[in-house]
């Protein structure tokens, strides 16, 4: 159910916007594409692709496959779970060995979420030789039902 509702988003983004045609670097690129799905998931009702059955989904992946599905048409190489060596990131976006950017992303609920934010980014940044890393946060709020 989740990868039809984002493969509907995938076509809305590509036939609707500009989404698909932004350039810089992959920091710009990466960061601009969370933007924008942070924007549709608080602002135009993709928070429903985060629910199932009235309750929040609970796996990093579902996040991770959002976003990855995000990137189609991107002059950038997206690996998922790229490991340079000292665990592997949630994405590695490059374009060439010059230009790479680590994203890693997070549930609010996550225990481990502060050790995570203060090292793993900057630990795969390094092992990746990545100028850029990103953190990404998903807090999924209950909305409450109108009568």
């Amino acid at each position: 159910m989740l990868i039809l509702q984002l493969k509907e988003l995938q076509r809305l983004l590509e036939d609707q916007t500009e989404f698909y045609r932004l350039r810089g670097n992959t920091y710009q690129e990466a960061r601009e594409r969370v933007a924008y799905l942070k924007d549709v998931i608080e602002n135009k009702g993709g928070y429903r692709f985060f629910y199932s059955e009235g309750k929040a989904i609970q796996r990093e992946v579902d996040l991770q496959i959002a976003y990855r599905l995000v990137w189609f048409g991107s002059p950038s190489d997206v690996t998922t779970e790229a490991n340079d060596g000292r665990g592997p990131a949630d994405f590695k976006i490059a374009r060439g060995a010059r230009d790479k950017t680590i994203v890693e992303m997070k549930l609010a609920k996550n225990t481990q979420l502060k050790r995570n934010l203060k090292n793993q980014a900057e630990i795969y940044k390094t092992a990746s030789d990545a100028e850029h890393a990103l953190n990404v946060i998903l807090f999924a709020v209950r909305r409450k039902r109108s009568v």
